[in-house]
């Protein structure tokens, strides 16, 4: 966003428009009436003066390959589980556990996206902590280009670090008050031992000019995340959220990543903010090769910037397959409800929305069989015996549900 104290010649909107021509930048439009209720200040819209023609620039239409060639599985989770010890009694004896992470099975390749989908307090973001390994793994396994993160030290894992970096939702918590953003960008480096002069994710436009300096790097990492080079010498509280969420970006760039863990990075975010948000990480992907795991509750974030989906409930995925396989078809009754509850402004597309009958089960006494039959419009008497196991609809899209091996007339409760 273009600082308030910038003159302008121009339409101000210009410099974020993907459709702007000469014209945008030299003069300012007047208003032009589309019909009696409804008026707009564009040139494109004044077609008989100036006609919006080949001269207009789509930055969309603009096709960048990845630098990177797309690596099989950078990422491979298998049969995650994550259990939270519960302690009770005058001796503080373990009672039972809180099963956050139950079975999880993942895979994500660079420069891949994979949106991780469901109710607040499913186990999203332990999934994507866990994988991190800020928290203690219970059992399963976790690849990262080969090498398995559980069985490493602490030493050995530190090593590796800066290879995954995490987005934390909340921009005004996860960047402390009292240090300026210099600061803030150059406290990753330095603690990880990256090379400030290192090049790997240098923008296009500073790629013959040397780096000399640690000052010169940060510049060039707030250039990427579209914030002015000033910016560095202020504190957290003089930005806006959305600011401060390009920061947060800037700082898991700061590292040269491979892999970025975005846990609802535009939940706290206005809607245009988070297009903002979601238009960088996508152009960053492109030029970088990231592997994104974008935790998130928005279903059109995830058909904007997601490849695959995986629909998480009570500590297990439910679902999963490409977004177009399982936005439009989706197969588990809990994806449905959730795909029926996003709202459209368009009636003719309107569809009767799924209620869920009840709260979401408590991790510490998940149901007996499939989690979700309590809630379930269409159980059967099979649902309350034992999980399902995965029914495969295509080499990509698979879940677990019995409506797929059981003919819902026979038992419905």
């Amino acid at each position: 966003m273009c600082p308030l104290s910038q003159s302008f010649s121009g339409c101000r909107f210009a410099e974020r428009c993907d459709k702007a021509v000469t014209l945008c930048y030299e003069s300012v439009p007047s208003w032009v009436e589309i019909n009696t209720d409804h008026s707009v200040k564009c040139h494109l819209f004044n077609q008989l003066q100036h006609p919006v023609s080949e001269q207009a620039v789509s930055v969309a239409q603009i096709t960048q390959p990845p630098r990177y060639s797309p690596l099989d599985k950078l990422l491979d989770v298998q049969n995650l589980k994550v259990h939270f010890p519960i302690h009770s009694g005058l001796l503080k004896q373990v009672s039972g556990y809180v099963k956050a992470v139950d079975g999880v099975s993942l895979s994500i390749s660079s420069g891949k996206t994979l949106a991780l989908v469901g109710e607040s307090g499913c186990g999203k973001t332990t999934v994507g902590k866990s994988i991190l390994q800020l928290i203690p793994v219970t059992a399963g396994s976790i690849q990262f280009n080969g090498m398995e993160l559980t069985k490493l030290s602490p030493q050995e894992l530190r090593k590796g670090r800066s290879d995954y970096q995490i987005i934390f939702q909340d921009p005004y918590s996860s960047l402390n008050p009292k240090m300026r953003i210099f600061e803030i960008l150059k406290e990753g480096m330095d603690a990880l031992g990256i090379d400030k002069y290192d090049t790997v994710h240098r923008s296009e436009s500073l790629t013959n000019i040397p780096i000399s300096s640690t000052e010169a790097r940060i510049d060039e990492l707030l250039q990427q995340v579209n914030l002015p080079a000033e910016a560095k010498w202020r504190y957290p509280h003089e930005f806006s959220g959305g600011q401060r969420q390009r920061i947060a970006i800037a700082r898991a760039l700061s590292v040269n990543p491979k892999l970025l863990i975005c846990d609802e990075p535009t939940s706290a975010l206005d809607v245009s903010v988070q297009a903002q948000i979601l238009n960088l990480l996508s152009k960053l992907q492109r030029n970088f090769g990231l592997a994104y795991l974008f935790i998130t509750h928005n279903i059109s974030v995830v058909e904007y910037l997601a490849d695959e989906v995986a629909v998480m409930y009570l500590g297990r995925i439910v679902e999963k397959g490409t977004v177009t396989e399982v936005l439009n078809d989706a197969k588990h009754p809990y994806t449905q409800a959730l795909l029926s509850a996003v709202p459209t402004i368009n009636p003719q597309l309107d569809e009767e929305e799924i209620e869920l009958k009840g709260e979401l089960p408590s991790l510490n006494h998940t149901p007996s069989g499939c989690y979700f039959h309590p809630r379930c419009s269409k159980a059967m008497a099979i649902c309350q015996q034992s999980y399902p196991e995965m029914t495969t609809f295509s080499e990509t899209h698979s879940t677990h549900c019995y409506l797929y091996e059981h003919p819902v007339s026979k038992a419905v409760i």
